[in-house]
């Protein structure tokens, strides 16, 4: 007997907006575990998940947005670290921190001037710029005894967990959409014009923005506007009276159809909005001056480091174990079995 042809069917799974709550999350389980018991689900390498963090029916308060847009801007290339490569390269999660009109040097004026049109007359400032001093004054820590968690032994070293790798030709690319009509002198100082703003000039444009519209620009991809976290509410749909979205969108985690790696991700973004959100600028400044250092000295700070900083060892937990399967790296109960990578305990 001949068994009629199996066909895959593109589909897209949507929540509705939930809060932050245990009970959502379980609700959460609840419908991919019964999806997955009816039907046969598979996520391919096209397939993201996008997480998008509110306040519910309100807009996110301005001093948040900006906080938030500062910690992902400077986290951006350590939170890489945790997703697969093909979601490091996808054309509509890319990096803030390598290919933002904020990278190429756009500044909250040029952006305020350029793009005064979409929102001219919807919103004044909101907020008194910050001036931070010196970000990049402090030289890494030395850590070489530090553990990341009691209980949780890590599989990999500082420094073996890969991020961005720096594509020349998207980067010339992707300026060529939006510098065409932008004079080289209105653009923020750089030394390297071939090149993204380092870390710590970039967050002065984003601490000196007095408005939302302003974050949303500097973070938006020139291409397609899909930056890794999209601001995009907060740019031309901010305050209209019925805007699509009053979120930040994280775009870049893979797509999956496990449960706990899908609350994870959740657990995570939330994590980081609200991180943003109730730190106050002074303590909010010392965790990014770790993502600064953590740039240029990748083997003393990585994403598990970030997770514990945000009390979120079971969630890092289970990003480690997706990470090593992406490895060929069975873990059992947190001890390596086997590798085929030779990569050690990290401490």
């Amino acid at each position: 007997m001949r068994w009629p042809p199996i066909y895959w069917h593109d589909v897209e799974i949507t929540s509705p907006a939930f809060f932050a709550t245990e009970n959502s999350y379980d609700e959460i389980r609840r419908v991919v575990n019964a999806l997955n018991e009816k039907w046969w689900l598979y996520a391919p390498k096209a397939a993201g998940l996008h997480v998008h963090y509110g306040r519910g029916s309100d807009w996110i308060p301005f001093e948040h947005i900006r906080k938030m847009s500062a910690l992902l801007y400077a986290a951006d290339p350590i939170i890489a670290q945790m997703h697969p490569e093909h979601r490091r390269r996808c054309d509509f999660s890319q990096s803030n921190r390598l290919y933002s009109a904020l990278a190429y040097g756009v500044s909250p004026v040029l952006a305020e001037r350029k793009y005064r049109g979409e929102y001219d007359g919807q919103v004044g400032q909101e907020a008194e710029p910050i001036y931070p001093d010196n970000l990049d004054s402090r030289l890494p820590e030395g850590r070489p005894t530090r553990t990341r968690a009691p209980t949780f032994p890590t599989v990999f070293k500082r420094g073996s967990l890969k991020s961005y790798e720096f594509d020349q030709g998207t980067f010339d690319g992707t300026g060529r959409f939006g510098l065409r009509n932008i004079q080289a002198e209105d653009l923020v100082p750089n030394p390297d014009r071939s090149k993204p703003l380092k870390i710590p000039v970039g967050l002065l444009q984003i601490l000196a923005c007095d408005k939302a519209p302003q974050v949303a620009i500097l973070q938006q991809n020139f291409r397609n506007n899909r930056s890794a976290y999209s601001f995009d509410a907060y740019g031309r749909l901010y305050r209209t009276a019925r805007p699509a979205k009053r979120t930040v969108e994280f775009r870049q985690a893979p797509g999956t159809v496990d449960p706990d790696e899908i609350i994870a991700q959740c657990k995570i973004c939330v994590g980081l909005g609200d991180f943003a959100g109730s730190t106050d600028t002074t303590e909010l400044f010392k965790l990014i001056q770790d993502l600064i250092s953590a740039d240029g000295n990748p083997s003393w700070y990585d994403v598990f480091d970030l997770l514990f900083e945000l009390d979120l060892v079971e969630e890092a937990r289970i990003i480690q174990r997706r990470v090593a399967r992406d490895n060929d790296i069975e873990i059992i109960d947190e001890i390596i079995a086997a590798s085929s990578s030779g990569l050690k305990l990290g401490i």
